[in-house]
């Protein structure tokens, strides 16, 4: 069991199936397939279910939280945690304005027990195919905006992204209770495999605890031009890639 905030504040937990999400992207398994064509789920020994495929896949693994209370998205995938809030109103749209976007299909976990039920002896595909969902999803190009269409294609509703935040992998957490203290570090595991990215107009938080608006990259992956938004007379100031404990999209 574990604990995160939603976009809005609420605090979340994955226990009892309330805030889980299953989320898979078409477009890996219509690749896999294309490779793997004889692969059946719940008869292959390495992928029995459909989450197999994309265990430790960078990009594909999601770990998706739904609120209950606002309705609010959380996707943490790799090292980075996107938060979406929901649309209160929504554009008009057509088919054809979203066949760039990548598609997903979603399902809450009780959802998904009937789905693993139907796609016992199916290949990935077959099964998105041939399963009635009541909505598939797609997802912009640029990962700000997500949309939920129904049978006929319709926007039913929609997410923006109010967030994006990308930790390095060596973000320590500590804990502390009297004399006693305790820490681990999360994405230890990405050590060597991924970094963070810092671009213009992002938050840094360093690791001697400062909060760096970036201005520009002064060298890709090493050096980076900003404001330190603390200080009291705002000053520009150089930092290190060493330096950088995580990136946002605005202070959090």
């Amino acid at each position: 069991m574990a604990h995160a905030s939603c976009p809005n504040g609420h605090g979340m937990w994955n226990g009892d199936g309330k805030p889980v999400v299953w989320a898979f992207r078409v477009g890996f398994f219509r690749d896999y397939m294309r490779t793997h064509p004889d692969c059946r789920l719940e008869e292959e020994p390495e992928y029995l279910q459909m989450y197999d495929y994309v265990d430790d896949v960078p990009g594909e693994d999601l770990d998706c939280w739904y609120c209950d209370e606002c309705k609010g998205l959380v996707v943490f995938v790799d090292i980075a945690r996107y938060d979406f809030k929901r649309m209160e109103s929504l554009p008009d749209g057509k088919p054809e304005d979203f066949d760039r976007w990548e598609e997903y299909i979603a399902l809450r976990d009780r959802e998904f027990e009937d789905f693993q039920e139907f796609y016992e002896g199916k290949n990935p595909i077959e099964a998105i195919e041939q399963y009635d969902f009541t909505y598939h999803y797609r997802l912009s190009l640029d990962k700000k905006t997500i949309y939920a269409l129904d049978k006929e294609d319709k926007i039913v509703f929609g997410y923006f992204r109010s967030n994006y935040t990308e930790f390095s992998p060596d973000t320590e957490i500590r804990f502390v209770k009297g004399e006693d203290s305790a820490s681990y570090r999360p994405y230890e595991w990405a050590k060597g495999k991924m970094e963070v990215c810092v671009h213009p107009g992002q938050y840094v938080h360093t690791k001697d605890g400062r909060e760096i608006i970036i201005d520009s990259v002064i060298e890709d992956g090493k050096r980076y031009r900003g404001r330190d938004i603390n200080q009291k007379e705002i000053s520009e100031v150089d930092i290190q890639h060493t330096d950088v404990l995580r990136v946002a999209d605005e202070i959090c």
